[in-house]
Parts: C-alpha cells; structure tokens; sequence
C-alpha cells in the first residue's frame, strides 16, 4: 500500500482557463506512514490524444512545493500558474490537445 495519496483541487470547479489566465489551487497529500518527501512537484503540460498520434509538450511551469518528511495526517500545498498563450485546447474528429497538472511526490 502506498504511504501517500496525492490529488490536486483547482480553485475553478469547472476547470476551465483561457490563455493568460492565473490556474490556481492545492496539492492535497494523505500521509498513512512516516515518509520523506525529496521534492513534491506540480507541472503544467500540454499532450494530444485521439485518432492521431500521441504528442506531449515539456512542462511549461513546474513548481517544487515541499522537501519533507511527512507525518500520517493530511497536508495542503498550493500552487499558481499563468496560462501559456499556446497551444490551445482542441477538440476535433482526428486529434485532440488538452492541458493537464500532474502532481508527483519523489
């Protein structure tokens, strides 16, 4: 069983961000055992997926949020980025682009 849970909480509930926008919100992480955290990161990444093929830009912002050693409890991180000008979200019959904030705790 994992010692920790992450899931990221944007304060928008409808998740939705035009370019120059400020994405803001909270890592959340379930400790269940002591462990050490090297880094907890949170990046902005742009991927296509669909009919067509897979693609995925680097990160665009990535934020270190905490080295630490972790307690059983839980713990709130937050988190802000600006929306990139591009590329921009699409949805189409072949391809599509989507942005994604993937939590990672090392």
């Amino acid at each position: 069983m994992a010692k920790c849970e992450l899931w990221i909480q944007p304060e928008r509930p409808d998740r939705t961000y035009r370019p120059g926008d400020t994405v803001a919100g909270q890592v959340h992480v379930r400790v269940t055992d002591e462990c050490r955290c090297d880094d907890l990161t949170i990046q902005l990444q742009w991927r296509t997926h669909g009919k067509g093929n897979r693609d995925e830009g680097p990160a665009v912002h990535k934020q270190s949020l905490a080295k630490v050693v972790w307690r059983p409890g839980v713990y709130q991180y937050p988190f802000q980025f600006v929306m990139p000008r591009g590329p921009v979200s699409y949805h189409g019959q072949i391809i599509n682009v989507d942005w994604y904030l993937n939590a990672r705790a090392d």
